[in-house]
């Protein structure tokens, strides 16, 4: 599981309470999601150091067991049944790459793998860092069919770094991370998805290259950093001068 250090103690107390030994993937609440799926709140604890905007937080304590299965197999489905009846509807194969942990193992079985006894899908399973770059590259274009308020989304870079665009439903941080018309489409339902993946052809590899190389590089990164740092150096030596005049 990835999370901040200051939730560890919050989510290895869930998972001792609820669930016994269970290994999480993946875990992220965000304000969009809880307001999306209507999570509880609860007031931050006074050893939480972390900032908040107003007086509520989603922590793990706060959040029904339910309603954080609920969001943990979101993330995992990335609405399968979607991807496979766009592929079916245009007429290309669909491979599916996907970690199945141990934990999600039931649900996969019972869930998501009937969707995938089609001939138009091949799921591939696990593939690794080194694998990836060609999986990507070689792809037609990047299914990303969620229904949920993604955080990120870090496969939609991940393709354009390769030169792949995205067909994306919007949600989330969709609209901030790709760039309409050039790095792919951003659709809002199965028609206009099949429609996107017919216009695949219009788009430039080389252009979705040219974004990630501008955007998201950790040059990019490391570079935008040192301006925040710069700024906030140059407000306190100013809040300092004023108090000392």
């Amino acid at each position: 599981m990835h999370c901040f250090s200051s939730l560890s103690e919050d989510v290895a107390s869930f998972a001792d309470h609820y669930c016994g030994d269970v290994r999480f993937v993946r875990l992220a609440v965000t304000p969009e999601q809880a307001a999306f799926y209507k999570l509880p709140a609860a007031p931050p604890k006074p050893t939480d150091r972390r900032r908040f905007d107003g007086d509520e937080t989603w922590q793990a304590e706060a959040l029904d067991p339910r309603d954080l299965a609920n969001i943990v197999r979101r993330a995992i489905e990335k609405r399968v049944d979607r991807a496979i009846e766009i592929a079916k509807q245009v007429g290309i194969p669909l491979k599916l790459a996907a970690k199945v942990d141990r934990v999600d193992k039931d649900y996969f079985e019972t869930v998501v793998e009937p969707l995938l006894r089609h001939p138009f899908v091949e799921f591939v399973g696990e593939i690794g860092e080194g694998e990836k770059e060609e999986f990507l590259s070689n792809a037609y274009a990047l299914l990303f069919p969620i229904d949920w308020p993604e955080p990120f989304g870090l496969v939609i870079i991940e393709a354009m770094a390769c030169g792949t665009p995205v067909i994306a439903y919007r949600g989330g941080a969709v609209p901030e991370v790709m760039e309409e018309g050039h790095t792919g489409f951003i659709v809002e339902g199965l028609e206009d998805a099949v429609d996107a993946v017919r216009r695949v052809p219009e788009l430039s590899r080389k252009r979705c290259r040219e974004v990630f190389d501008h955007r998201f590089t950790a040059a990019r990164m490391a570079h935008d950093y040192v301006q925040v740092y710069e700024r906030l150096t140059n407000t306190r030596q100013h809040e300092r001068l004023e108090v000392r005049a």
